[in-house]
């Protein structure tokens, strides 16, 4: 399932798996990546919605652990994007769905972040707290705001968060086993081209000593030849020419 999630294939793919295959069982990891995936999803699709900022706060009690610096970041940047959007849209209606957003955003999620001291609550988010209360009441405040590209902000800094926790999770399970089959392979074939490497070596000295061993045995039985001509000369060498010649010649 692990490796499902973190494949390109279709999220309707992995929803009509997840029916299949309830979470009610899942380990913090699978829900990590769970989560993780539906992140992404959002990104893609350029909708970093109120739900990006509920998935980052289930990743932090997931992990069990103070937030990243690049989280707290990405937190913070949607946060902005998910009110500051609606200035955009409408920058003399402050009073409207930017209030709103405020409301339920930093007097809201941001609060209760600050209230059980969350690692994704920072000194620049609290900045961010008083800067957007404070336009509710400045039109120019608001003005300024509606300029900012807070949503090329958010995806990037989402972006960067998504990188630094995939590498973090390391490989899945399957991608384990598949990194040790080939390993194991290559082992293998390392093995038998050093077997055969061995053995025709092997072949080549055996190869050698037999010539050796012959190249002896010639120069031996040569040896022993010339000494039996040169003995055969100093005792009866004459006897035996001249019987030879007188078989030739009569």
């Amino acid at each position: 399932m692990e490796f499902l999630l973190r494949s390109s294939v279709p999220d309707s793919l992995i929803q009509k798996t997840l029916i299949v295959l309830p979470l009610s069982g899942a380990d913090s990891r699978l829900k990590k990546t769970l989560l993780l995936r539906i992140l992404r999803t959002l990104l893609l699709k350029a909708s970093l919605s109120e739900t990006a900022l509920q998935i980052l706060e289930l990743l932090e009690d997931l992990d069990g652990a103070s937030a990243s610096a690049v989280r707290r970041r990405a937190y913070l940047a949607v946060a902005v994007e998910c009110t500051v959007k609606y200035l955009a849209a409408a920058p003399d209606d402050a009073d409207g769905e930017f209030s709103g957003a405020v409301n339920r955003i930093w007097r809201g999620r941001v609060a209760a972040l600050e209230a059980r001291r969350s690692g994704l609550v920072s000194g620049e988010l609290a900045r961010w707290r008083d800067d957007l209360e404070a336009a509710l009441g400045d039109s120019r405040a608001c003005e300024r705001l509606a300029d900012l590209n807070s949503r090329r902000e958010a995806m990037n800094e989402v972006r960067a968060y998504l990188k630094e926790a995939w590498e973090s999770m390391g490989p899945s399970f399957l991608e384990s086993v598949a990194a040790m089959s080939k390993g194991l392979t290559k082992e293998k074939d390392d093995f038998v081209v050093s077997g055969n490497k061995r053995d025709n070596d092997h072949e080549n000295d055996n190869d050698a000593c037999m010539e050796d061993v012959a190249m002896h045995d010639e120069n031996q039985g040569k040896q022993q030849l010339e000494e039996k001509i040169d003995a055969n000369q100093e005792v009866g060498g004459r006897d035996l020419l001249l019987e030879s010649d007188k078989g030739t010649f009569f």
